[in-house]
């Protein structure tokens, strides 16, 4: 049979045309963490992909996932890893960000840390800046996470990055509405991908050089604009 039809007879999914459009079979029931990665656990590869159909893990870590087993019993299959996706990339970079992005804030984290096989290092850093930037997550967590990964902290306090390139402040003066802001004041950072880039944004959150605004997302201060601007470095 088939394994679209075994996934069809089995429940979990509703036809072929829901099978090509999701790819991921969704796991409702089992989920110990908010994490992508756990709620679609399963992909299916049509034979219109690459040529033979096809069930794979999103990631090796969930060989043993409870119901990565169900599905693979209740159709009689293996599921197996996948070193690439149809184009040739690794086929678990996205689902390993999942993990990281989705599970990195004040509720989560520790689940996360557990579970670190399941990401990368580079995918947690990132995660970590990016939720500092929309305040999900506190410096002193951020800060107990960065010890845990061996991240050692800059002894300039960031300062270098700060009024560096670590950030390409540009100025927000378009509004949720489309429509321009009359007295334009927050600042897209633009935050460089870099391994301390997460210590920047708590230093720059400690030393008053950004700041949280309405917006929800970090800006830059007076302070830091002024200091910039005085050092003649980029910002629009």
């Amino acid at each position: 049979m088939p394994i679209a039809a075994a996934l069809i007879a089995a429940g979990y999914a509703t036809g072929d045309y829901d099978l090509q459009i999701n790819r991921h079979i969704s796991n409702y029931d089992d989920v110990p963490a908010p994490s992508r990665l756990y709620q679609f656990p399963i992909e299916y590869f049509s034979p219109n992909l690459d040529g033979i159909e096809g069930l794979y893990l999103s990631h090796p870590g969930l060989a043993d996932f409870p119901f990565v087993k169900r599905v693979s019993e209740a159709i009689g299959l293996p599921i197996d890893a996948r070193a690439e996706d149809e184009f040739g990339r690794p086929f678990c970079d996205l689902a390993e960000w999942w993990h990281a992005v989705d599970l990195m804030d004040d509720k989560n984290w520790r689940h996360l840390m557990d579970t670190q096989h399941l990401t990368t290092r580079d995918d947690l850093l990132n995660a970590l800046s990016f939720h500092l930037e929309t305040g999900d997550i506190k410096t002193s967590t951020a800060r107990t996470i960065l010890g845990m990964l061996g991240q050692l902290e800059p002894i300039d306090r960031s300062v270098t990055a700060i009024l560096g390139d670590g950030i390409s402040p540009w100025l927000i003066n378009i509004g949720g509405n489309g429509k321009p802001v009359k007295c334009p004041k927050d600042w897209a950072l633009n935050v460089k991908r870099f391994d301390n880039a997460a210590w920047m944004l708590i230093h720059g959150i400690e030393d008053g050089w950004l700041h949280m605004p309405k917006s929800k997302h970090l800006s830059l201060t007076a302070k830091a604009v002024s200091a910039r601007a005085e050092m003649q470095i980029g910002q629009y």
